[in-house]
């Protein structure tokens, strides 16, 4: 992190929060016709200040380098950044920061972008439609009366999945409803809700996490909002076990079983649903690959139910999301 800088503080807080998805790539129109126009950085601060750019004032910062952590056993050197402290002249910070912020800036952009079209896809989606938030979050500790000595606790993979659907506009309660009611304005505005379900799809940790484990979780989920009941694996809901499951162990006294796959929750079901978007990071081995993208495109024509899913991929260093408040459910409860 830099000292505040004279010239240039006012204007580069303008370019990095407000700036046009033209200017982050050098996209601007004009080049299109052949013209010079500047773009980004240089659309901001077309002229250096001396102060900044000088070569013989001194400053420090931080920057990310690369350290040496150690060596792999065939002798191969692995690094990793760490945060540093820089010496030099202001034109050289200068010069590293701005490279730094033409790189920032499409990137930034596309998050908003990404942002922004999800949040008007959740306000804007019909009644056939529901929406999964998908991620593998941390595993979760199995707590025992003891552990002998020398063994590792137990704990178990954890897949959370907050679905939304059933959208509607409900009349929700201004916060300054004495004032509104003196002023004569309405007390109470429209507000877009939606029926929500969270799912925690747990597993054994011999197996690792891919796209085979969350494809199989996405089908019992789909069958669950659909029918009511699974096809795989069991399921629990409000201390008692769904119907259906191709796995389904003995239960202990305190849990027993749903009669018959009838909808016994209606209000969180939805018979009617054509469609599913998926909303997930872009982790390789369980988002991002082929495995992944050949069941989200045939998912139509092998389903039971013939429901179309689409996938929404968050940008990279930014894929977190309600899962992620969601997961430290189990581990309070």
């Amino acid at each position: 992190r830099a000292r505040r800088l004279p010239c240039t503080t006012a204007r580069a807080r303008a370019v990095i929060a407000g700036t046009p998805s033209r200017w982050t790539s050098g996209l601007c129109s004009g080049r299109a016709d052949g013209n010079d126009t500047p773009c980004g950085w240089a659309r901001a601060f077309p002229k250096q200040c001396p102060i900044e750019y000088s070569e013989n004032e001194r400053m420090r910062w931080h920057a990310w380098e690369p350290r040496l952590r150690g060596t792999s056993k065939d002798g191969v050197p692995f690094n990793s950044d760490e945060l540093v402290p820089r010496d030099g002249a202001r034109a050289q910070f200068m010069r590293e920061f701005r490279a730094d912020v033409e790189t920032y800036l499409p990137h930034i952009w596309e998050v908003r972008l990404m942002r922004h079209a999800v949040r008007l896809f959740e306000e804007r989606k019909d009644q056939v439609t529901a929406t999964r938030h998908s991620d593998y979050a941390s595993q979760v500790p199995i707590v025992r009366a003891s552990t002998a000595t020398c063994a590792s606790k137990e704990s178990i993979n954890n897949c959370v999945s907050v679905i939304g659907f059933k959208p509607r506009n409900v009349e929700v309660p201004l916060r300054r409803q004495a004032h509104a009611a003196a002023e004569g304005e309405p007390s109470t505005r429209t507000a877009r809700r939606q029926t929500v379900l969270i799912a925690f799809g747990m597993f054994a940790n011999t197996y690792k996490p891919d796209a085979r484990s969350f494809n199989v979780q996405a089908a019992d989920l789909d069958s669950i909002l659909k029918t009511g009941e699974s096809i795989h694996g069991e399921w629990f809901y409000m201390g008692k076990r769904l119907p259906g499951g191709k796995l389904r162990a003995e239960l202990p006294a305190a849990i027993t079983d749903y009669e018959g796959p009838q909808p016994f929750f209606p209000e969180m079901v939805l018979p009617e649903m054509e469609r599913v978007v998926e909303v997930t990071d872009g982790a390789p081995s369980q988002f991002d690959n082929r495995t992944h993208y050949h069941q989200t495109a045939a998912w139509r024509a092998q389903s039971h139910w013939d429901i179309i899913r689409a996938a929404i991929k968050l940008v990279t260093m930014h894929g977190k999301s309600v899962c992620d408040g969601a997961s430290n459910a189990p581990k309070n409860a």
